[in-house]
């Protein structure tokens, strides 16, 4: 059945061959395409009639050529009422444009945010799309606008969610809405009918979580985090480790300075003083920012160190994993807890009085060769967080595993903290929309009462049954798409072939794609006859 697509910010070769292999065997046809300006040509070699958008330029609210000209639809009072719940993560989701803390102000946001909704409506109303296909949830400002509009508009979508599970991506339709993943979880639970054997790549994995240690459990992200956090507590070291970290990028800045040119830098930091969209910037001054920084998260860094104390394992506490920030996992997966200080007011205002909560900062917030990390924090962030008389601040080096298995319960807003905790027993309350929602173990808490009636729950000795985790780990065996979504993400445990990913995101969007379409949800096709839970 031919339709028409529009596939929303693409990533690399990866991507083009999905879209070619989809037209290919099910003539579905692209009718618009964003993507990195790179991909333009072989895109525009095989689909000609497709407008082609560079992300950048979508990025700054920058037509392609063929649409500078039309005519855009105006907004009235309905249509942002229905749209004011966006409205607020929209403009947090800004922070990743603003350069120095001040260059993007609400008069600039507000502006961006109405014509991104102005152009992206008229767009959709146009090109008419049957569906829209996102490699990823929808987090660099156009494409959640697109997405929303989608939903609106009643257009279907299809996007992938990452997990912490090796190798598995997570198709779903909507980013707030059960995933068939929940939705299989769940009615096994309520028939008490299941038997299952897990692969041995995901025992593995679930061992090594559950193993006492971190650096063989971290994901890839954390590598460094996970040697820095290996000998517990040797604060000597991190010291140690932190001197040679900076002292390793004297040769590199002053090379930036030396070598800095006047050439056009692509990217999309606004400018103090222009319009977003006239926000050029020189090579010569986007490195000149990229030092500048560097060294304020240094500064943030000394910052919260200064506030930070050991924690008291003998203490009933609740342990808090800060997030990265900007990024797709508050916003927009976090909702209004995007400002994670309302999750540690929230939680601190429900505990008992003699509990406790030790809250650590992410470690990527820290590290001086990766952009953007400051622009989410402010010294009041964490005085906020210091000056509630039940909160402390605990240091980066602390070791998660410890934290884990000491406390009553983690939290977090989408964090793998939650996912780690079940696997090791402990529970965990989450705030977001995240891919281990509904997993046994986890208390989604986005609410006082909800939040109360976790830790009541908690407080009265409830255990987590990790035969039922297990449980949801095999559905997600058969539920994701065994392979990866964005090029970034290919660091998987096993290897798979360009060709095999290819086909596997094919196959996962089509399969969401007609089994909707012929008004049936799947179910896990295996066999649950055998009432003995195995492992």
């Amino acid at each position: 059945m031919s339709i028409r697509v529009f596939y929303c910010n693409l990533e690399g070769e990866l991507w083009r061959r999905v879209v070619v292999k989809l037209h290919d065997t099910y003539a579905w046809t692209p009718c618009y395409c964003s993507a990195e300006e790179s991909n333009k040509p072989e895109i525009m070699k095989q689909f000609p009639e497709v407008i082609f958008h560079d992300t950048f330029d979508a990025i700054r609210a920058i037509p392609p050529n063929e649409l500078e000209d039309m005519r855009l639809e105006a907004l009235d009072q309905q249509l942002l009422v229905e749209l004011s719940y966006h409205e607020s993560i929209l403009l947090k989701m800004m922070d990743r444009m603003d350069t120095y803390g001040d260059s993007f102000t609400y008069p600039d946001r507000i502006r961006l945010y109405h014509f991104l909704i102005r152009y992206w409506m008229t767009v959709l109303k146009k090109i008419r799309p049957e569906l829209i296909v996102f490699p990823s949830v929808p987090h660099t400002l156009y494409d959640y606008v697109v997405y929303i509009l989608a939903q609106k508009l009643n257009i279907r979508t299809i996007l992938f969610g990452l997990t912490s599970m090796d190798g598995y991506t997570l198709p779903m339709e909507k980013i707030d809405e059960p995933t068939l993943l929940q939705i299989n979880y769940s009615d096994l639970l309520q028939d008490h009918a299941y038997s299952f054997e897990l692969s041995e790549t995901t025992k593995d994995y679930l061992n090594r979580l559950r193993g006492p240690d971190y650096s063989k459990a971290a994901p890839s992200f954390s590598a460094d985090y996970a040697e820095l956090v290996k000998e517990k507590g040797n604060q000597v070291r991190s010291r140690f480790y932190r001197s040679v970290q900076k002292a390793s990028f004297i040769p590199r800045d002053f090379m930036i300075r030396l070598n800095a040119s006047s050439s056009i830098k692509k990217t999309y930091w606004k400018k103090k003083g222009r319009s977003f969209e006239n926000s050029v910037w020189t090579d010569k001054e986007y490195r000149r920012m990229m030092l500048r920084e560097k060294y304020q998260r240094a500064e943030f860094e000394k910052y919260y160190r200064s506030l930070t104390d050991d924690y008291d394992p003998n203490v009933p506490f609740v342990y808090i994993a800060l997030h990265y920030q900007p990024e797709q996992t508050t916003s927009p997966s976090g909702d209004m807890f995007v400002h994670q200080y309302l999750l540690v007011d929230l939680i601190s205002k429900i505990i008992p009085d003699d509990w406790q909560i030790y809250v650590k900062e992410h470690y990527y917030q820290f590290v001086p060769n990766r952009s953007l990390g400051n622009r989410s924090r402010t010294y009041s962030f964490y005085d906020d967080l210091a000056d509630m008389p039940n909160v402390k601040l605990v240091p980066i080096e602390t070791a998660p595993w410890d934290l884990i298995d000491n406390c009553q319960c983690s939290a977090s807003v989408t964090g793998t903290t939650g996912w780690e905790s079940v696997v090791r027993g402990k529970p965990s309350l989450i705030f977001g929309h995240v891919w281990y929602r509904g997993c046994e173990g986890v208390f989604y808490t986005p609410n006082a009462n909800l939040c109360k009636q976790a830790i009541d729950t908690i407080i009265g000795g409830y255990q987590v049954d990790y035969k039922k985790v297990q449980l949801f780990a095999h559905i997600l065996e058969k539920i994701g798409c065994r392979g990866y979504s964005r090029m970034g993400k290919k660091d998987i445990k096993f290897a798979l072939s360009m060709e095999e990913n290819v086909n596997a995101l094919s196959e996962a969007i089509t399969k969401m794609f007609y089994e909707r379409n012929n008004s049936e949800i799947d179910r896990v096709d295996a066999n649950y006859d055998n009432r003995v839970l195995g492992s």
